[in-house]
């Protein structure tokens, strides 16, 4: 799904489907990442979730990043695909989920392409 102004509101009416659990986003603007988590974390059967052209994921708390991630116990496949391939704050991101996810976690899987 490739969407060029995220609302929150928009994302919010897809909710309540349950029966959501693949799922790909590509928005330029509107929502931050920070927004939509919140609205993530109520679909529970979420299994994989890609994340597309989305240049601020190198700024999110670490700990929100987490807490989504382990909160989401059905998500096993996470993808972020940047705008900035050359940042280095994705590599960390990467390194911390590896060290610290990955162990509670084993059969979820993170991927930065090309990072």
């Amino acid at each position: 799904m490739d969407i060029a102004l995220l609302s929150l509101e928009d994302l919010a009416e897809w909710e309540p489907a349950e029966n959501m659990a693949d799922i790909t986003l590509c928005w330029d603007e509107g929502a931050s990442l920070l927004e939509v988590l919140p609205i993530l974390k109520r679909w529970r059967h979420l299994k994989r979730l890609s994340v597309k052209d989305f240049s601020e994921i190198s700024v999110l708390p670490f700990e929100v990043f987490s807490d989504f991630i382990m909160e989401m116990k059905h998500l096993s496949y996470l993808n972020i695909v940047p705008y900035r391939r050359d940042d280095g704050q994705l590599k960390i991101l990467r390194d911390k989920v590896n060290e610290l996810i990955l162990p509670r976690r084993p059969d979820f899987k993170f991927e930065i392409p090309n990072d």
